[in-house]
């Protein structure tokens, strides 16, 4: 639980930073190695994603995100995103996982690489 509020803690000032960058049409985020396999904790990190991305690359090595957590990723993405890139080394996805993440992608996704 001490740690629940330290990760919440560091996702929410992470949030508020790049935030306050609402200019920006490109990010890329690393969260490898945080345990994000609560959903209050993902939500929190997608808290960051700006409505005007066009270029997203998420770092989400050993994180401990699931199938399921993938749909929460998908759903968070911002609509006018174009080109996505997601590492999910180490962590528990399966292929009927990604497929679903792929389905539920914003259509002006024309361009993605997943590792």
């Amino acid at each position: 639980e001490v740690q629940d509020k330290a990760y919440m803690s560091m996702l929410l000032d992470m949030a508020k930073a790049i935030q306050g960058d609402y200019w920006r049409s490109s990010l890329s985020l690393s969260l490898a190695g945080c345990d994000l396999a609560k959903k209050e904790l993902l939500d929190l990190a997608l808290q960051s994603l700006m409505s005007n991305l066009e270029w997203l690359k998420l770092d989400l090595q050993f994180t401990n995100l699931e199938d399921a957590s993938l749909s929460s990723l998908a759903k968070a993405l911002p609509q006018k995103l174009k080109t996505l890139g997601v590492d999910l080394a180490g962590c528990s996805i399966s292929d009927r996982g990604v497929f679903s993440f792929l389905s539920k992608l914003p259509s002006t996704v024309s361009k993605i690489t997943m590792k």
